[in-house]
This record gives structure tokens, sequence and C-alpha cells, in this order.
């Protein structure tokens, strides 16, 4: 039995399961309604969003278990990987372990976060609201991507048929040459379309900003970084890098949602200035 496609079929089904979970319970939410502009001379209504499963609170819950990992990895590493065992279930390294998920996961409560603020824009017709729609979809495409390991592929078998394999800048991982200037692309190409509608709330772009340029300097510069290390003789370092990288791929993600609370909750008030902050 291949106990590793087993233990990546479970994380699979957990991800699947709490995705549609929490997509079920956005679904089902109350969003205060609008038609336009805020309306000052109209009553509103006395709303918040701390119905919602997913406010700061949360994400500084996510980013405690985010530096719990980074500090055990750390611990680990320092007594040269003592137990097995943990370092199979937490290494940072590996792409069908509990960090793997957990990454996976953190994408999945960006994107739900994207949804519901798309759900609000939609309802009270703030334009540029397609755009939170679009987004919504990336992150659950990124979040796809940690556990079916599209980037991985593309890595293996893109630098192979352009020859970008064989070069020594590229022997550990040659998809950053590839798949990097389209990430950089993507993520530019997003803070285009996301400007109109989160400079609504001010603080959101910043934040939006902060996570992409953490992810790309973790997934991309960094990891390119390997390509340049070996195992005989820098092998902590490139243990470190490991640890760094993944770290701040998952400290980005956490930027990310932070950054669309921010939106969501500064919305409201931008819809109805009444509505005291909670």
């Amino acid at each position: 039995m291949d106990y590793g496609l087993l233990l990546l079929s479970c994380y699979f089904m957990l991800a699947l399961g709490f995705q549609v979970g929490l997509m079920f319970y956005v679904m089902n939410m109350n969003f205060p309604k609008n038609s336009g502009h805020a309306n000052k001379s109209v009553k509103e209504p006395n709303i918040s969003m701390n119905n919602s499963p997913l406010n700061k609170r949360e994400l500084v819950f996510l980013s405690s278990v985010i530096m719990f990992l980074a500090v055990a990895n750390i611990v680990n590493l320092i007594f040269e990987k003592p137990f097995w065992p943990i370092t199979q279930i937490i290494y940072l390294g590996y792409d069908n372990n509990l960090p793997a998920w957990y990454s996976s996961m953190l994408f999945v409560v960006a994107g739900l976060i994207s949804y519901e603020c798309w759900v609000f824009a939609n309802k009270n017709k703030i334009q540029g609201r397609v755009a939170l729609l679009f987004f919504t979809l990336l992150l659950f495409l990124m979040s796809a991507d940690e556990i079916v390991q599209i980037h991985e592929h593309v890595g293996r078998y893109v630098p192979s048929i352009i020859d970008l394999s064989s070069k020594d800048f590229a022997k550990h991982t040659g998809w950053v040459y590839v798949g990097g200037p389209l990430v950089i692309a993507i993520f530019i190409g997003f803070m285009f379309l996301l400007k109109r509608i989160l400079t609504l709330v001010p603080g959101a772009m910043l934040y939006l900003a902060i996570g992409f340029s953490l992810i790309v300097l973790g997934g991309i510069v960094l990891e390119s970084s390997i390509n340049f290390l070996n195992h005989e003789e820098l092998q902590w370092l490139w243990d470190i890098e490991v640890v760094a990288e993944e770290t701040m791929e998952m400290l980005g993600t956490i930027f990310i949602a932070y950054a669309l609370i921010i939106w969501r909750d500064g919305a409201v008030h931008f819809c109805y200035p009444s509505v005291k902050k909670s």
C-alpha cells in the first residue's frame, strides 16, 4: 500500500470538506443590502460583520500556528531531526504532510473571505466587484496547487523540454524561471484589477501588496536560491532556506486575508456610515 498516496488523499478530502462547509456557511450569511452609495438621510440598519466565522481574531490564531511550525522546524533542525515521525509530519520542505495541507487551508480561508467581500459588494452594487470574484477563484486555485502540486509538475517537465534543467542554476527548482515570471505577472495584474474597489477602504491595498510580496520573495526568490546550494557542504543553509521560504509564503497568505477583512469590514461603514464599528 502506498501510504504517501493514502495520506495525500486524506489531506485532500479534509481540505475539500473544510472548504465546502465554510462555503455553505458563508453563502447562508445575511449581508446588508444597499442600492448604491450611502445615503445619510436614510436610517441604516444595525449591522456588523461579527457573524462571519473569519475575522481578525481567527487570523491571529492561524498566524500562531505558522509560528509554531516554524519554531518546531528550527528546533528539530538544531537537534538534527532526532525523531523521524515528527520530521515527516511537520517538516516544511515536504509537499505531502501537515504543513502542506495547512498552507492549502490558508488559501481556502483567504478565498472564502474574498467570497464574502464579493457577496457584499455584489448586493450593494459596488463598482469593480467582479475582480473580487476572479480573485476568489485565484485563491482557490492556489489552494489546490498546494495539494495537487501543479507548479511542481511544471517545474519537472517544462524545464526539461526547453533544456533548462541541465543548467546548474536550475538543477533543483527550474520551475521558478518558467513559472516565476507568470506568477509575478498574475499578481501585478490582480493588483490593477482590485485597485478600483480595494482603495475604497484605506489600508487594504497596502496589506494585499505585502502579502503578494511575501509570497514572491519566499516562493520564487528564496526558492530559486536552492539551485546554488548542495546537500554536501551547505545542508544547514538549505534547511534554513526551506523554513524561511515556507513561513513567508504562509504569512503572505495571512496578509492577503487580513487585507480582505479590512476591506470587508470597512466596506460596511463605507456603505452605511452611521453603523458603529465593532
